[in-house]
């Protein structure tokens, strides 16, 4: 039989089982291969678009990033993305129809109901054996030998299987009457209800890994465009079988809608491509935008150094791949190797300061018996978080009573945004890309022999040098060690167990015991204790305030909990025989981001949320008081050795003396650095600048990109001032653009 436009061909089964196939008229639901494509692709636009749509509003961005080229860009992108998507949606859809997924055929729901049947009771099975696995791998977590452990959970696994079997028949009936009850057609949206059941199934695991992956503290990782992208495509297809009844009466609708959004996308596109600014704001807060970009900039990378000359990516010579923003620059060989400013002219000066000698003489204290030294460290503590700073809620009694004792630094900025380059930095008195690293770009650098830490300097000056910590980085951070005479780390869990670990109640006492012990030998020592429990995973603790449920909420009880376990450290410490010859520095190594700049906790940006540190210095003979001028970390290892009459000759900070004296000596023209440093973890290379005038740059090295702030009128680092004056700050930008340039590098 001829068949028309209008008709399908349809399978046929006589009384003797004999197939023959005649035409009969398409279906509603059967839809022409032109009319699926395009109903397809308008429903991933129309998807995509509105995550676009929501994301543009939702743009976190400077006001002078969050222009209509920025908010357009998002949309397009979405656009972008959801059409790409859409064309697999579209040939899987069309193959389906062709194919036994949805292929009609005469009397096959009776076949259907029973093999959807089969496939509902086998999920509802997995219960079990799920649940099996789970008490062997309980068990199994306690084995001494870790080896049996994965054979006995998969024996367990297995055990539950061969019970689950028992109730798969009765399961199976129960789900077939359900079926015949429900579905008589076995078919959902024109889909075999078994291939239903399980493309359910899929989604729903989908869902829940998403929810709970939301749930977790992922530092700074940032999936959320990446769920985006997850939800747009599972809805993508849902959408257009919910809604093809309507496909071929709105065929040129749908049509239309399609040329609208590729045009839209490919404009959209082109303009990024060209707005280094717009680029750059969905890179740093955009999430499936940002995704795109990212991959948009890979694509477009001519000469296959990594860096795009489109798409904000910075690379000034994008036909060769020696030349590029982060490459080494070469002083004095005609070229911008690193897309910085031209050429480095060759050195004719070391490019940071050196450490200052003894400002003062010591005091009579320090003459008549060398001062000890106690470094007290909390990871991750913000100073803005602290009563002592304003802040409305009581977070920190004992801290802020140390405080109020103390020289307290206001404006004290981190060398790194995260442990592992910030605590070398602090223990050398060398920036990160300046001390000396076996592995500089590991997740964990070692320390070369090359380097002298604040122990090394007191040690050789016959002090006894001691460590009290509970963490798994500190067996980690090899190299950092050097000149420990005992470094005590129990307690140190695995990095998973350490998200719910709380040391203070188990290090406190451990902290006061050696104090009490080095006193008493009479030898002048340096104790360093650190207490980690500000860090993500925030923990609940009964015995102080609640301030709720939120992630800064949460934190903020973490500040209150250590500060609540620091009080008898302070009570030893602030006894008349520690008071009279005893330095104490309570400081951070980085601070915490919430969302300030789209991103949580630290390790991705040199902002203020995440590099401005606490630090509180309290010496015998000289009075409390508050410091406005930018410090850096790297000044602790030479004010040590300043008050105590020592001299550390490697480290780059400067004694704070002057400053805590409120005396002539310190100089007005100090810039202060800070480095996010790639590792594997997060590729990007970041540096940092801050003025006494309190001025602000931030050099984006891999993206070759500067962005200019006004701390004391913008402390939010909202309005990037280089938008309206590309040439703002030029002296700032010199002196960040040549500690760049003098980065020694490494391997």
């Amino acid at each position: 039989m001829r068949r028309g436009p209008g008709a399908v061909k349809r399978r046929r089964v006589d009384r003797q089982g004999r197939i023959s196939h005649d035409a009969a008229p398409m279906r509603p639901t059967e839809l022409s291969r032109t009319a699926s494509v395009l109903w397809t692709l308008a429903s991933g636009a129309t998807v995509f678009g509105a995550l676009g749509a929501y994301e543009a509003l939702s743009l976190s961005t400077s006001p002078s990033d969050a222009t209509s080229g920025a908010r357009f860009g998002a949309v397009a992108l979405a656009l972008l993305v959801g059409l790409t998507s859409a064309v697999f949606h579209a040939a899987a859809l069309i193959g389906w129809r062709r194919g036994p997924l949805v292929t009609p055929t005469v009397d096959d729901a009776a076949a259907e109901a029973s093999s959807a049947a089969t496939v509902c009771a086998r999920l509802l099975s997995l219960p079990i054996i799920a649940a099996a696995a789970f008490v062997g791998g309980y068990l199994a977590h306690g084995f001494v030998q870790r080896t049996f452990a994965g054979p006995f959970t998969a024996l367990a696994a297995l055990a539950g299987w061969t019970a689950a079997e028992y109730f798969v028949p009765t399961l199976r009936a129960a789900c077939r009457a359900a079926v015949v009850r429900l579905c008589p057609t076995a078919r959902v949206l024109g889909i075999r209800l078994s291939y239903f059941i399980v493309l359910v199934a899929v989604m729903g695991v989908a869902i829940v890994g998403v929810v709970a992956l939301s749930r977790l503290d992922l530092g700074a990782w940032r999936l959320g465009g990446w769920v985006v992208v997850a939800l747009g495509t599972f809805a993508t297809p849902i959408v257009a079988l919910a809604t093809e009844r309507w496909a071929a009466p709105a065929r040129r609708a749908a049509a239309g809608c399609v040329v609208g959004a590729v045009i839209a996308a490919l404009s959209g596109a082109v303009s990024l491509a060209r707005s280094g600014e717009a680029s750059a704001a969905l890179m740093e807060s955009g999430g499936l935008s940002g995704i795109a970009v990212g991959a948009l900039r890979r694509l477009t990378d001519s000469d296959g150094d990594g860096i795009s000359d489109r798409f904000g990516g910075g690379d000034c010579d994008d036909g060769n791949a020696e030349i590029f923003p982060g490459a080494r620059e070469v002083p004095g060989n005609g070229v911008d190797d690193n897309c910085v400013d031209g050429d480095a002219p060759p050195p004719t000066e070391p490019p940071t300061p050196t450490s200052a000698p003894a400002a003062f003489p010591p005091s009579a204290t320090q003459r008549g018996r060398p001062l000890n030294v106690v470094l007290l460290a909390i990871d991750t503590l913000r100073p803005d978080h602290l009563s002592f700073s304003g802040y409305e809620r009581k977070t920190s009694p004992n801290i802020d009573a140390f405080a109020r004792e103390s020289v307290a630094f206001d404006h004290t900025l981190a060398a790194s945004p995260n442990t592992p380059r910030s605590m070398p930095a602090v223990f050398t008195g060398r920036y990160a890309s300046r001390v000396s690293w076996q592995k500089r770009f590991a997740n964990y650098g070692a320390l070369t022999d090359e380097n002298e830490t604040v122990f090394e300097v007191f040690a050789r000056a016959g002090y006894s040098t001691e460590a009290q910590t509970a963490h798994w980085y500190w067996d980690k951070a090899t190299g950092i060690k050097q000149g420990v005479g005992s470094w005590d780390n129990r307690g140190a869990l695995s990095i998973k167990d350490s998200n719910t670990q709380s040391a203070a109640p188990d290090l406190t006492p451990r902290v006061v015991e050696r104090l009490q012990g080095l006193r008493a030998t009479g030898k002048p020592f340096v104790l360093f204790a650190h207490y980690f429990d500000p860090h993500g995973k925030y923990m609940a603790h009964p015995e102080v305030a609640d301030f709720g449920d939120e992630l800064m909420d949460k934190y903020d009880s973490e500040i209150a909990f250590v500060d609540r376990h620091l009080k008898p450290v302070f009570d030893v410490l602030d006894s008349p025989a520690f008071r009279e010859d005893t330095v104490v520095v309570l400081f951070s190594d980085h601070g915490e981001a919430f969302k300030e700049h789209g991103v949580l906790f630290h390790g991705r940006h040199l902002f203020e949320e995440e590099i401005r540190a606490t630090l509180f210095i309290r010496v015998p003979g000289i009075s409390a008081r508050r410091v406005e001028a930018p410090v850096s970390l790297i000044d602790i290892l030479p004010t040590l050795a300043d008050v105590t009459g020592l001299r550390a000759e490697r480290a780059l900070g400067l004694s704070l003396q002057p400053l805590m004296r409120g005396e002539p000596g310190w100089p007005a023209d100090r810039v202060v650095f800070a480095e996010q440093l790639p590792y594997p973890n997060y590729e990007t290379h970041l540096v940092a600048a801050t003025s006494a005038t309190k001025r602000k740059a931030i050099r984006d090295v891999t993206a070759g990109r500067t962005a200019v702030f006004d701390l004391v009128a913008d402390p939010r680092e909202k309005a990037n001032l280089t938008a309206s004056d590309r040439d703002a700050e030029p002296a700032l930008r010199a002196a960040l653009n040549a500690f760049i340039e003098a980065d020694p590098g490494g391997p």
